[in-house]
């Protein structure tokens, strides 16, 4: 009984498990995070763990995890109601379609499936596969939707992909004896035990992408630090070009004043094409009003100027950007 128990518990423990990391893909967690979404998460899953002591109750499961996730969405995430909305229907529609698959898998096995839905061995080992399937599918699935930045490589889901092919067939081949008289209780634990590593084996990867991610924060923010060091340096030279300017303007009109008392025209266009070759010489700087914006914009005029290229600005923008810093440097740098 307590074996019954046991993986009962774990599979719920999955389910949420997997609920959080499909919400947390989505959608970026409010900062910084409160000790109530410990106590609820712990809630949910106590709640879940109860009702999956009735294998019969798939009403109230069904209506439990919908509600449920969309309080965790909307209380803990970054979202607008009907963004909870999607992201709790999302994870159901998931793990429905996970359900019906498993049956449809283990029926071209056991002709009675309605053994699934009652204590025992089978319906155990079909906890565990259903779980182990629905693993892979919400890890393909928030991977391709992410909206966070630096999501996991493709090479990084290759191992993840293969440990829970080769789990949900061992899972699968313990399914077809698990309705015989004989079949031993250890097996049952060892499943469970297999889904749990494969929970864990999920989220240190998960954890690895985060840390990866946090570095790569880290560069760009160093990235930006000295880019606007570069851009307050160009002003500080632009404001010494703008002296320098004043005190030749007035030199220049003085000359050709002078020039123009003695009627000499072909100096006085001289005099005029050195001033304006003066004003064309002084350095190009953009300042649109956003820091990230100019900074990256004099970063690419710097550039451009040491190749002799000319470069005429014409930029506005929003004095409020809803984008972030990454994604605006991101875009601008592939423009």
């Amino acid at each position: 009984m307590m074996l019954y128990y046991f993986v009962e518990f774990a599979g719920s423990f999955a389910n949420i498990a997997l609920l959080l990391l499909f919400i947390g893909r989505l959608f970026p967690q409010k900062e910084p995070i409160s000790r109530w979404f410990y106590v609820y998460v712990a809630l949910f899953i106590a709640g879940q763990c109860a009702l999956s002591l009735f294998p019969n109750w798939v009403t109230q499961r069904t209506v439990y995890l919908l509600v449920g996730g969309f309080l965790l969405a909307l209380l803990f995430y970054e979202v607008r109601p009907w963004q909870a909305v999607f992201a709790s229907g999302a994870f159901f529609t998931l793990a429905a379609l996970v359900e019906v698959f498993a049956m449809l898998l283990i029926g071209l096995r056991i002709p009675d499936t309605d053994i699934l839905m009652q204590a025992g061995a089978a319906r155990l080992i079909y906890v565990v596969f259903s779980n182990l399937i629905q693993i892979l599918l919400v890890v393909l699935v928030s991977h391709f939707f992410s909206r966070k930045g630096n999501a996991l490589r493709i090479l990084w889901l290759l191992p993840i992909i293969a440990i829970q092919v080769a789990s949900i067939a061992v899972c699968y081949v313990a399914q077809y004896h698990a309705a015989d008289e004989y079949f031993p209780d250890y097996m049952v634990g060892l499943m469970a035990v297999l889904l749990l590593i494969n929970i864990l084996i999920v989220f240190y990867v998960e954890a690895l992408r985060e840390n990866e991610l946090e570095k790569f924060k880290v560069k760009f923010n160093e990235q930006q630090y000295n880019l606007q060091m570069e851009y307050y340096q160009q002003l500080k030279e632009r404001q010494e070009e703008v002296r320098s300017l004043r005190h030749d303007v007035k030199k220049y009109i003085l000359a050709m004043q002078a020039v123009a008392e003695h009627g000499d025209t072909e100096e006085l266009h001289k005099i005029a094409q050195a001033a304006t070759d003066i004003f064309e010489r002084s350095t190009n700087v953009s300042a649109v009003g956003n820091p990230v914006v100019d900074a990256l914009l004099n970063y690419y005029l710097r550039i451009a100027e040491k190749n002799n290229i000319k470069v005429k600005l014409d930029v506005t923008i929003p004095e409020v950007l809803t984008i972030s810093s990454l994604s605006l440097s991101i875009i601008i740098g592939n423009t």
